[in-house]
């Protein structure tokens, strides 16, 4: 079991890298630490909602060259050094990134939006505002949605200016005709009507 500034983490590679996808809560510091990680995918699956300061700190990930001093990782009260995990060939530049968050404000979306990934899950959301799609929309890789139900025009509008690779909104439920439209309009935007 790792502790992890107060976080109880056990290695078990079901349960995300370090037990990563049990983590409920997550402050500054805590995010901090998390984002020296080195590794393919930091799964947060298990993490319903994260401050915009804690959102900054996690932005650095995977980039962030692990302290000198791992004084707040400890293995049975003894310090100790991240891993780093070799990938296969042609998968060693694809950073993944899982959040388990329910809900995100304007701010939380614009730090979200300047991670360094590949690839950016966020299938806990059920809806998006406009201001955070518009914030969304800058992100560089691909944006996996597929827990939001519903969209409106607005949202939608905000989302056909993504400057990444990909959207993935197939957990949609039900879109007007000019919601439809405006998303069918972008080959990137990825819906299952």
């Amino acid at each position: 079991i790792l502790l992890f500034s107060g976080l109880s983490l056990a290695n078990d590679p079901a349960d995300g890298m370090f037990g990563t996808r049990q983590i409920k809560s997550l402050n500054t510091e805590q995010a901090r630490e998390l984002s020296e990680i080195q590794g393919p995918v930091l799964d947060l699956s298990g993490l319903k909602s994260i401050d915009q300061s804690a959102a900054n700190e996690l932005a650095y990930w995977p980039n962030r060259q692990p302290s000198p001093k791992p004084a707040k990782i400890y293995m049975h009260l003894r310090p100790l050094k991240l891993p780093s995990l070799k990938l296969p060939k042609g998968r060693a530049n694809f950073p993944v990134v899982i959040l388990g968050i329910t809900s995100i404000d304007k701010s939380v979306a614009h730090e979200l939006a300047s991670f360094s990934v590949k690839e950016l899950e966020l299938n806990g959301l059920t809806t998006l505002d406009k201001d955070s799609a518009t914030e969304l929309a800058k992100f560089s890789g691909k944006l996996i949605l597929n827990g939001v139900k519903t969209l409106d025009k607005d949202s939608a509008q905000a989302l056909s200016k993504f400057q990444g690779t990909a959207i993935e909104l197939t957990g949609i439920e039900s879109l007007d005709d000019d919601t439809h439209s405006i998303l069918m309009a972008d080959r990137r935007i990825i819906t299952r009507r």
